[in-house]
């Protein structure tokens, strides 16, 4: 993810840097009546053509959560970026999206996936509803639980390397590029409550 990241970061820097070249050389300085530079005029987002096909994934996951109160955590809220590289801006798209969470350090790669604990996957008809705007622009929100289904929450492990897989209606899946390493397992203090428990009875 960082590396995807750093990528629509350079190409956002690329697009004000060749916009600042182009009217070099024809800059009017003015000042309002207190000295001060005028406010810039907005600028219009770049967007992303319809036609530009998905190449990049990028998940932005909030800290996981224990909707049960059990003191386990249970649920992952995260948004997904959509990218089609190099244009800066994601971009919805029609297709389906598969989570996939695998004990940390091994998911393995898109050609030799590892052995997933979980998955979750969201059909066209999901994919569709979950869009949303957010600081970076379009994404689509979702919520991974690990209850859905009969699951459980109690892992044997705390951390894990989560990977998104978009599906587009024609052409090849497209993974996230690397992980997003998640902490499940027990809420922070619950070992604490679990002794003064002990210690109370």
């Amino acid at each position: 993810m960082a590396a995807s990241l750093r990528q629509v970061s350079f190409f956002g820097a690329a697009i004000v840097v060749a916009a600042a070249v182009a009217v070099a050389g024809c800059v009017e300085t003015t000042t309002s009546a207190d000295g001060r530079a005028p406010a810039p005029e907005p600028v219009p987002a770049t967007m992303t053509p319809a036609e530009a096909p998905i190449n990049a994934v990028v998940i932005v996951a909030g800290p996981p959560v224990d909707t049960n109160g059990n003191l386990w955590r249970d649920r992952i809220d995260l948004a997904v970026y959509l990218f089609s590289q190099p244009h800066p801006t994601p971009a919805f798209r029609n297709g389906s999206i598969d989570f996939v969470i695998y004990p940390m350090g091994r998911a393995g790669s898109p050609d030799r996936p590892g052995q997933p604990m979980r998955t979750w996957t969201f059909d066209a008809a999901a994919l569709a509803s979950s869009r949303s705007m957010a600081v970076f622009g379009p994404c689509h929100q979702f919520s991974l639980s690990l209850l859905a289904d009969g699951g459980d929450d109690r892992l044997q492990l705390d951390c894990v390397d989560l990977v998104a897989v978009f599906r587009p209606p024609s052409g090849e899946p497209v993974w996230t590029h690397g992980v997003t390493t998640i902490q499940l397992g027990r809420t922070p203090g619950s070992s604490i409550r679990s002794e003064a428990s002990r210690s109370s009875s």
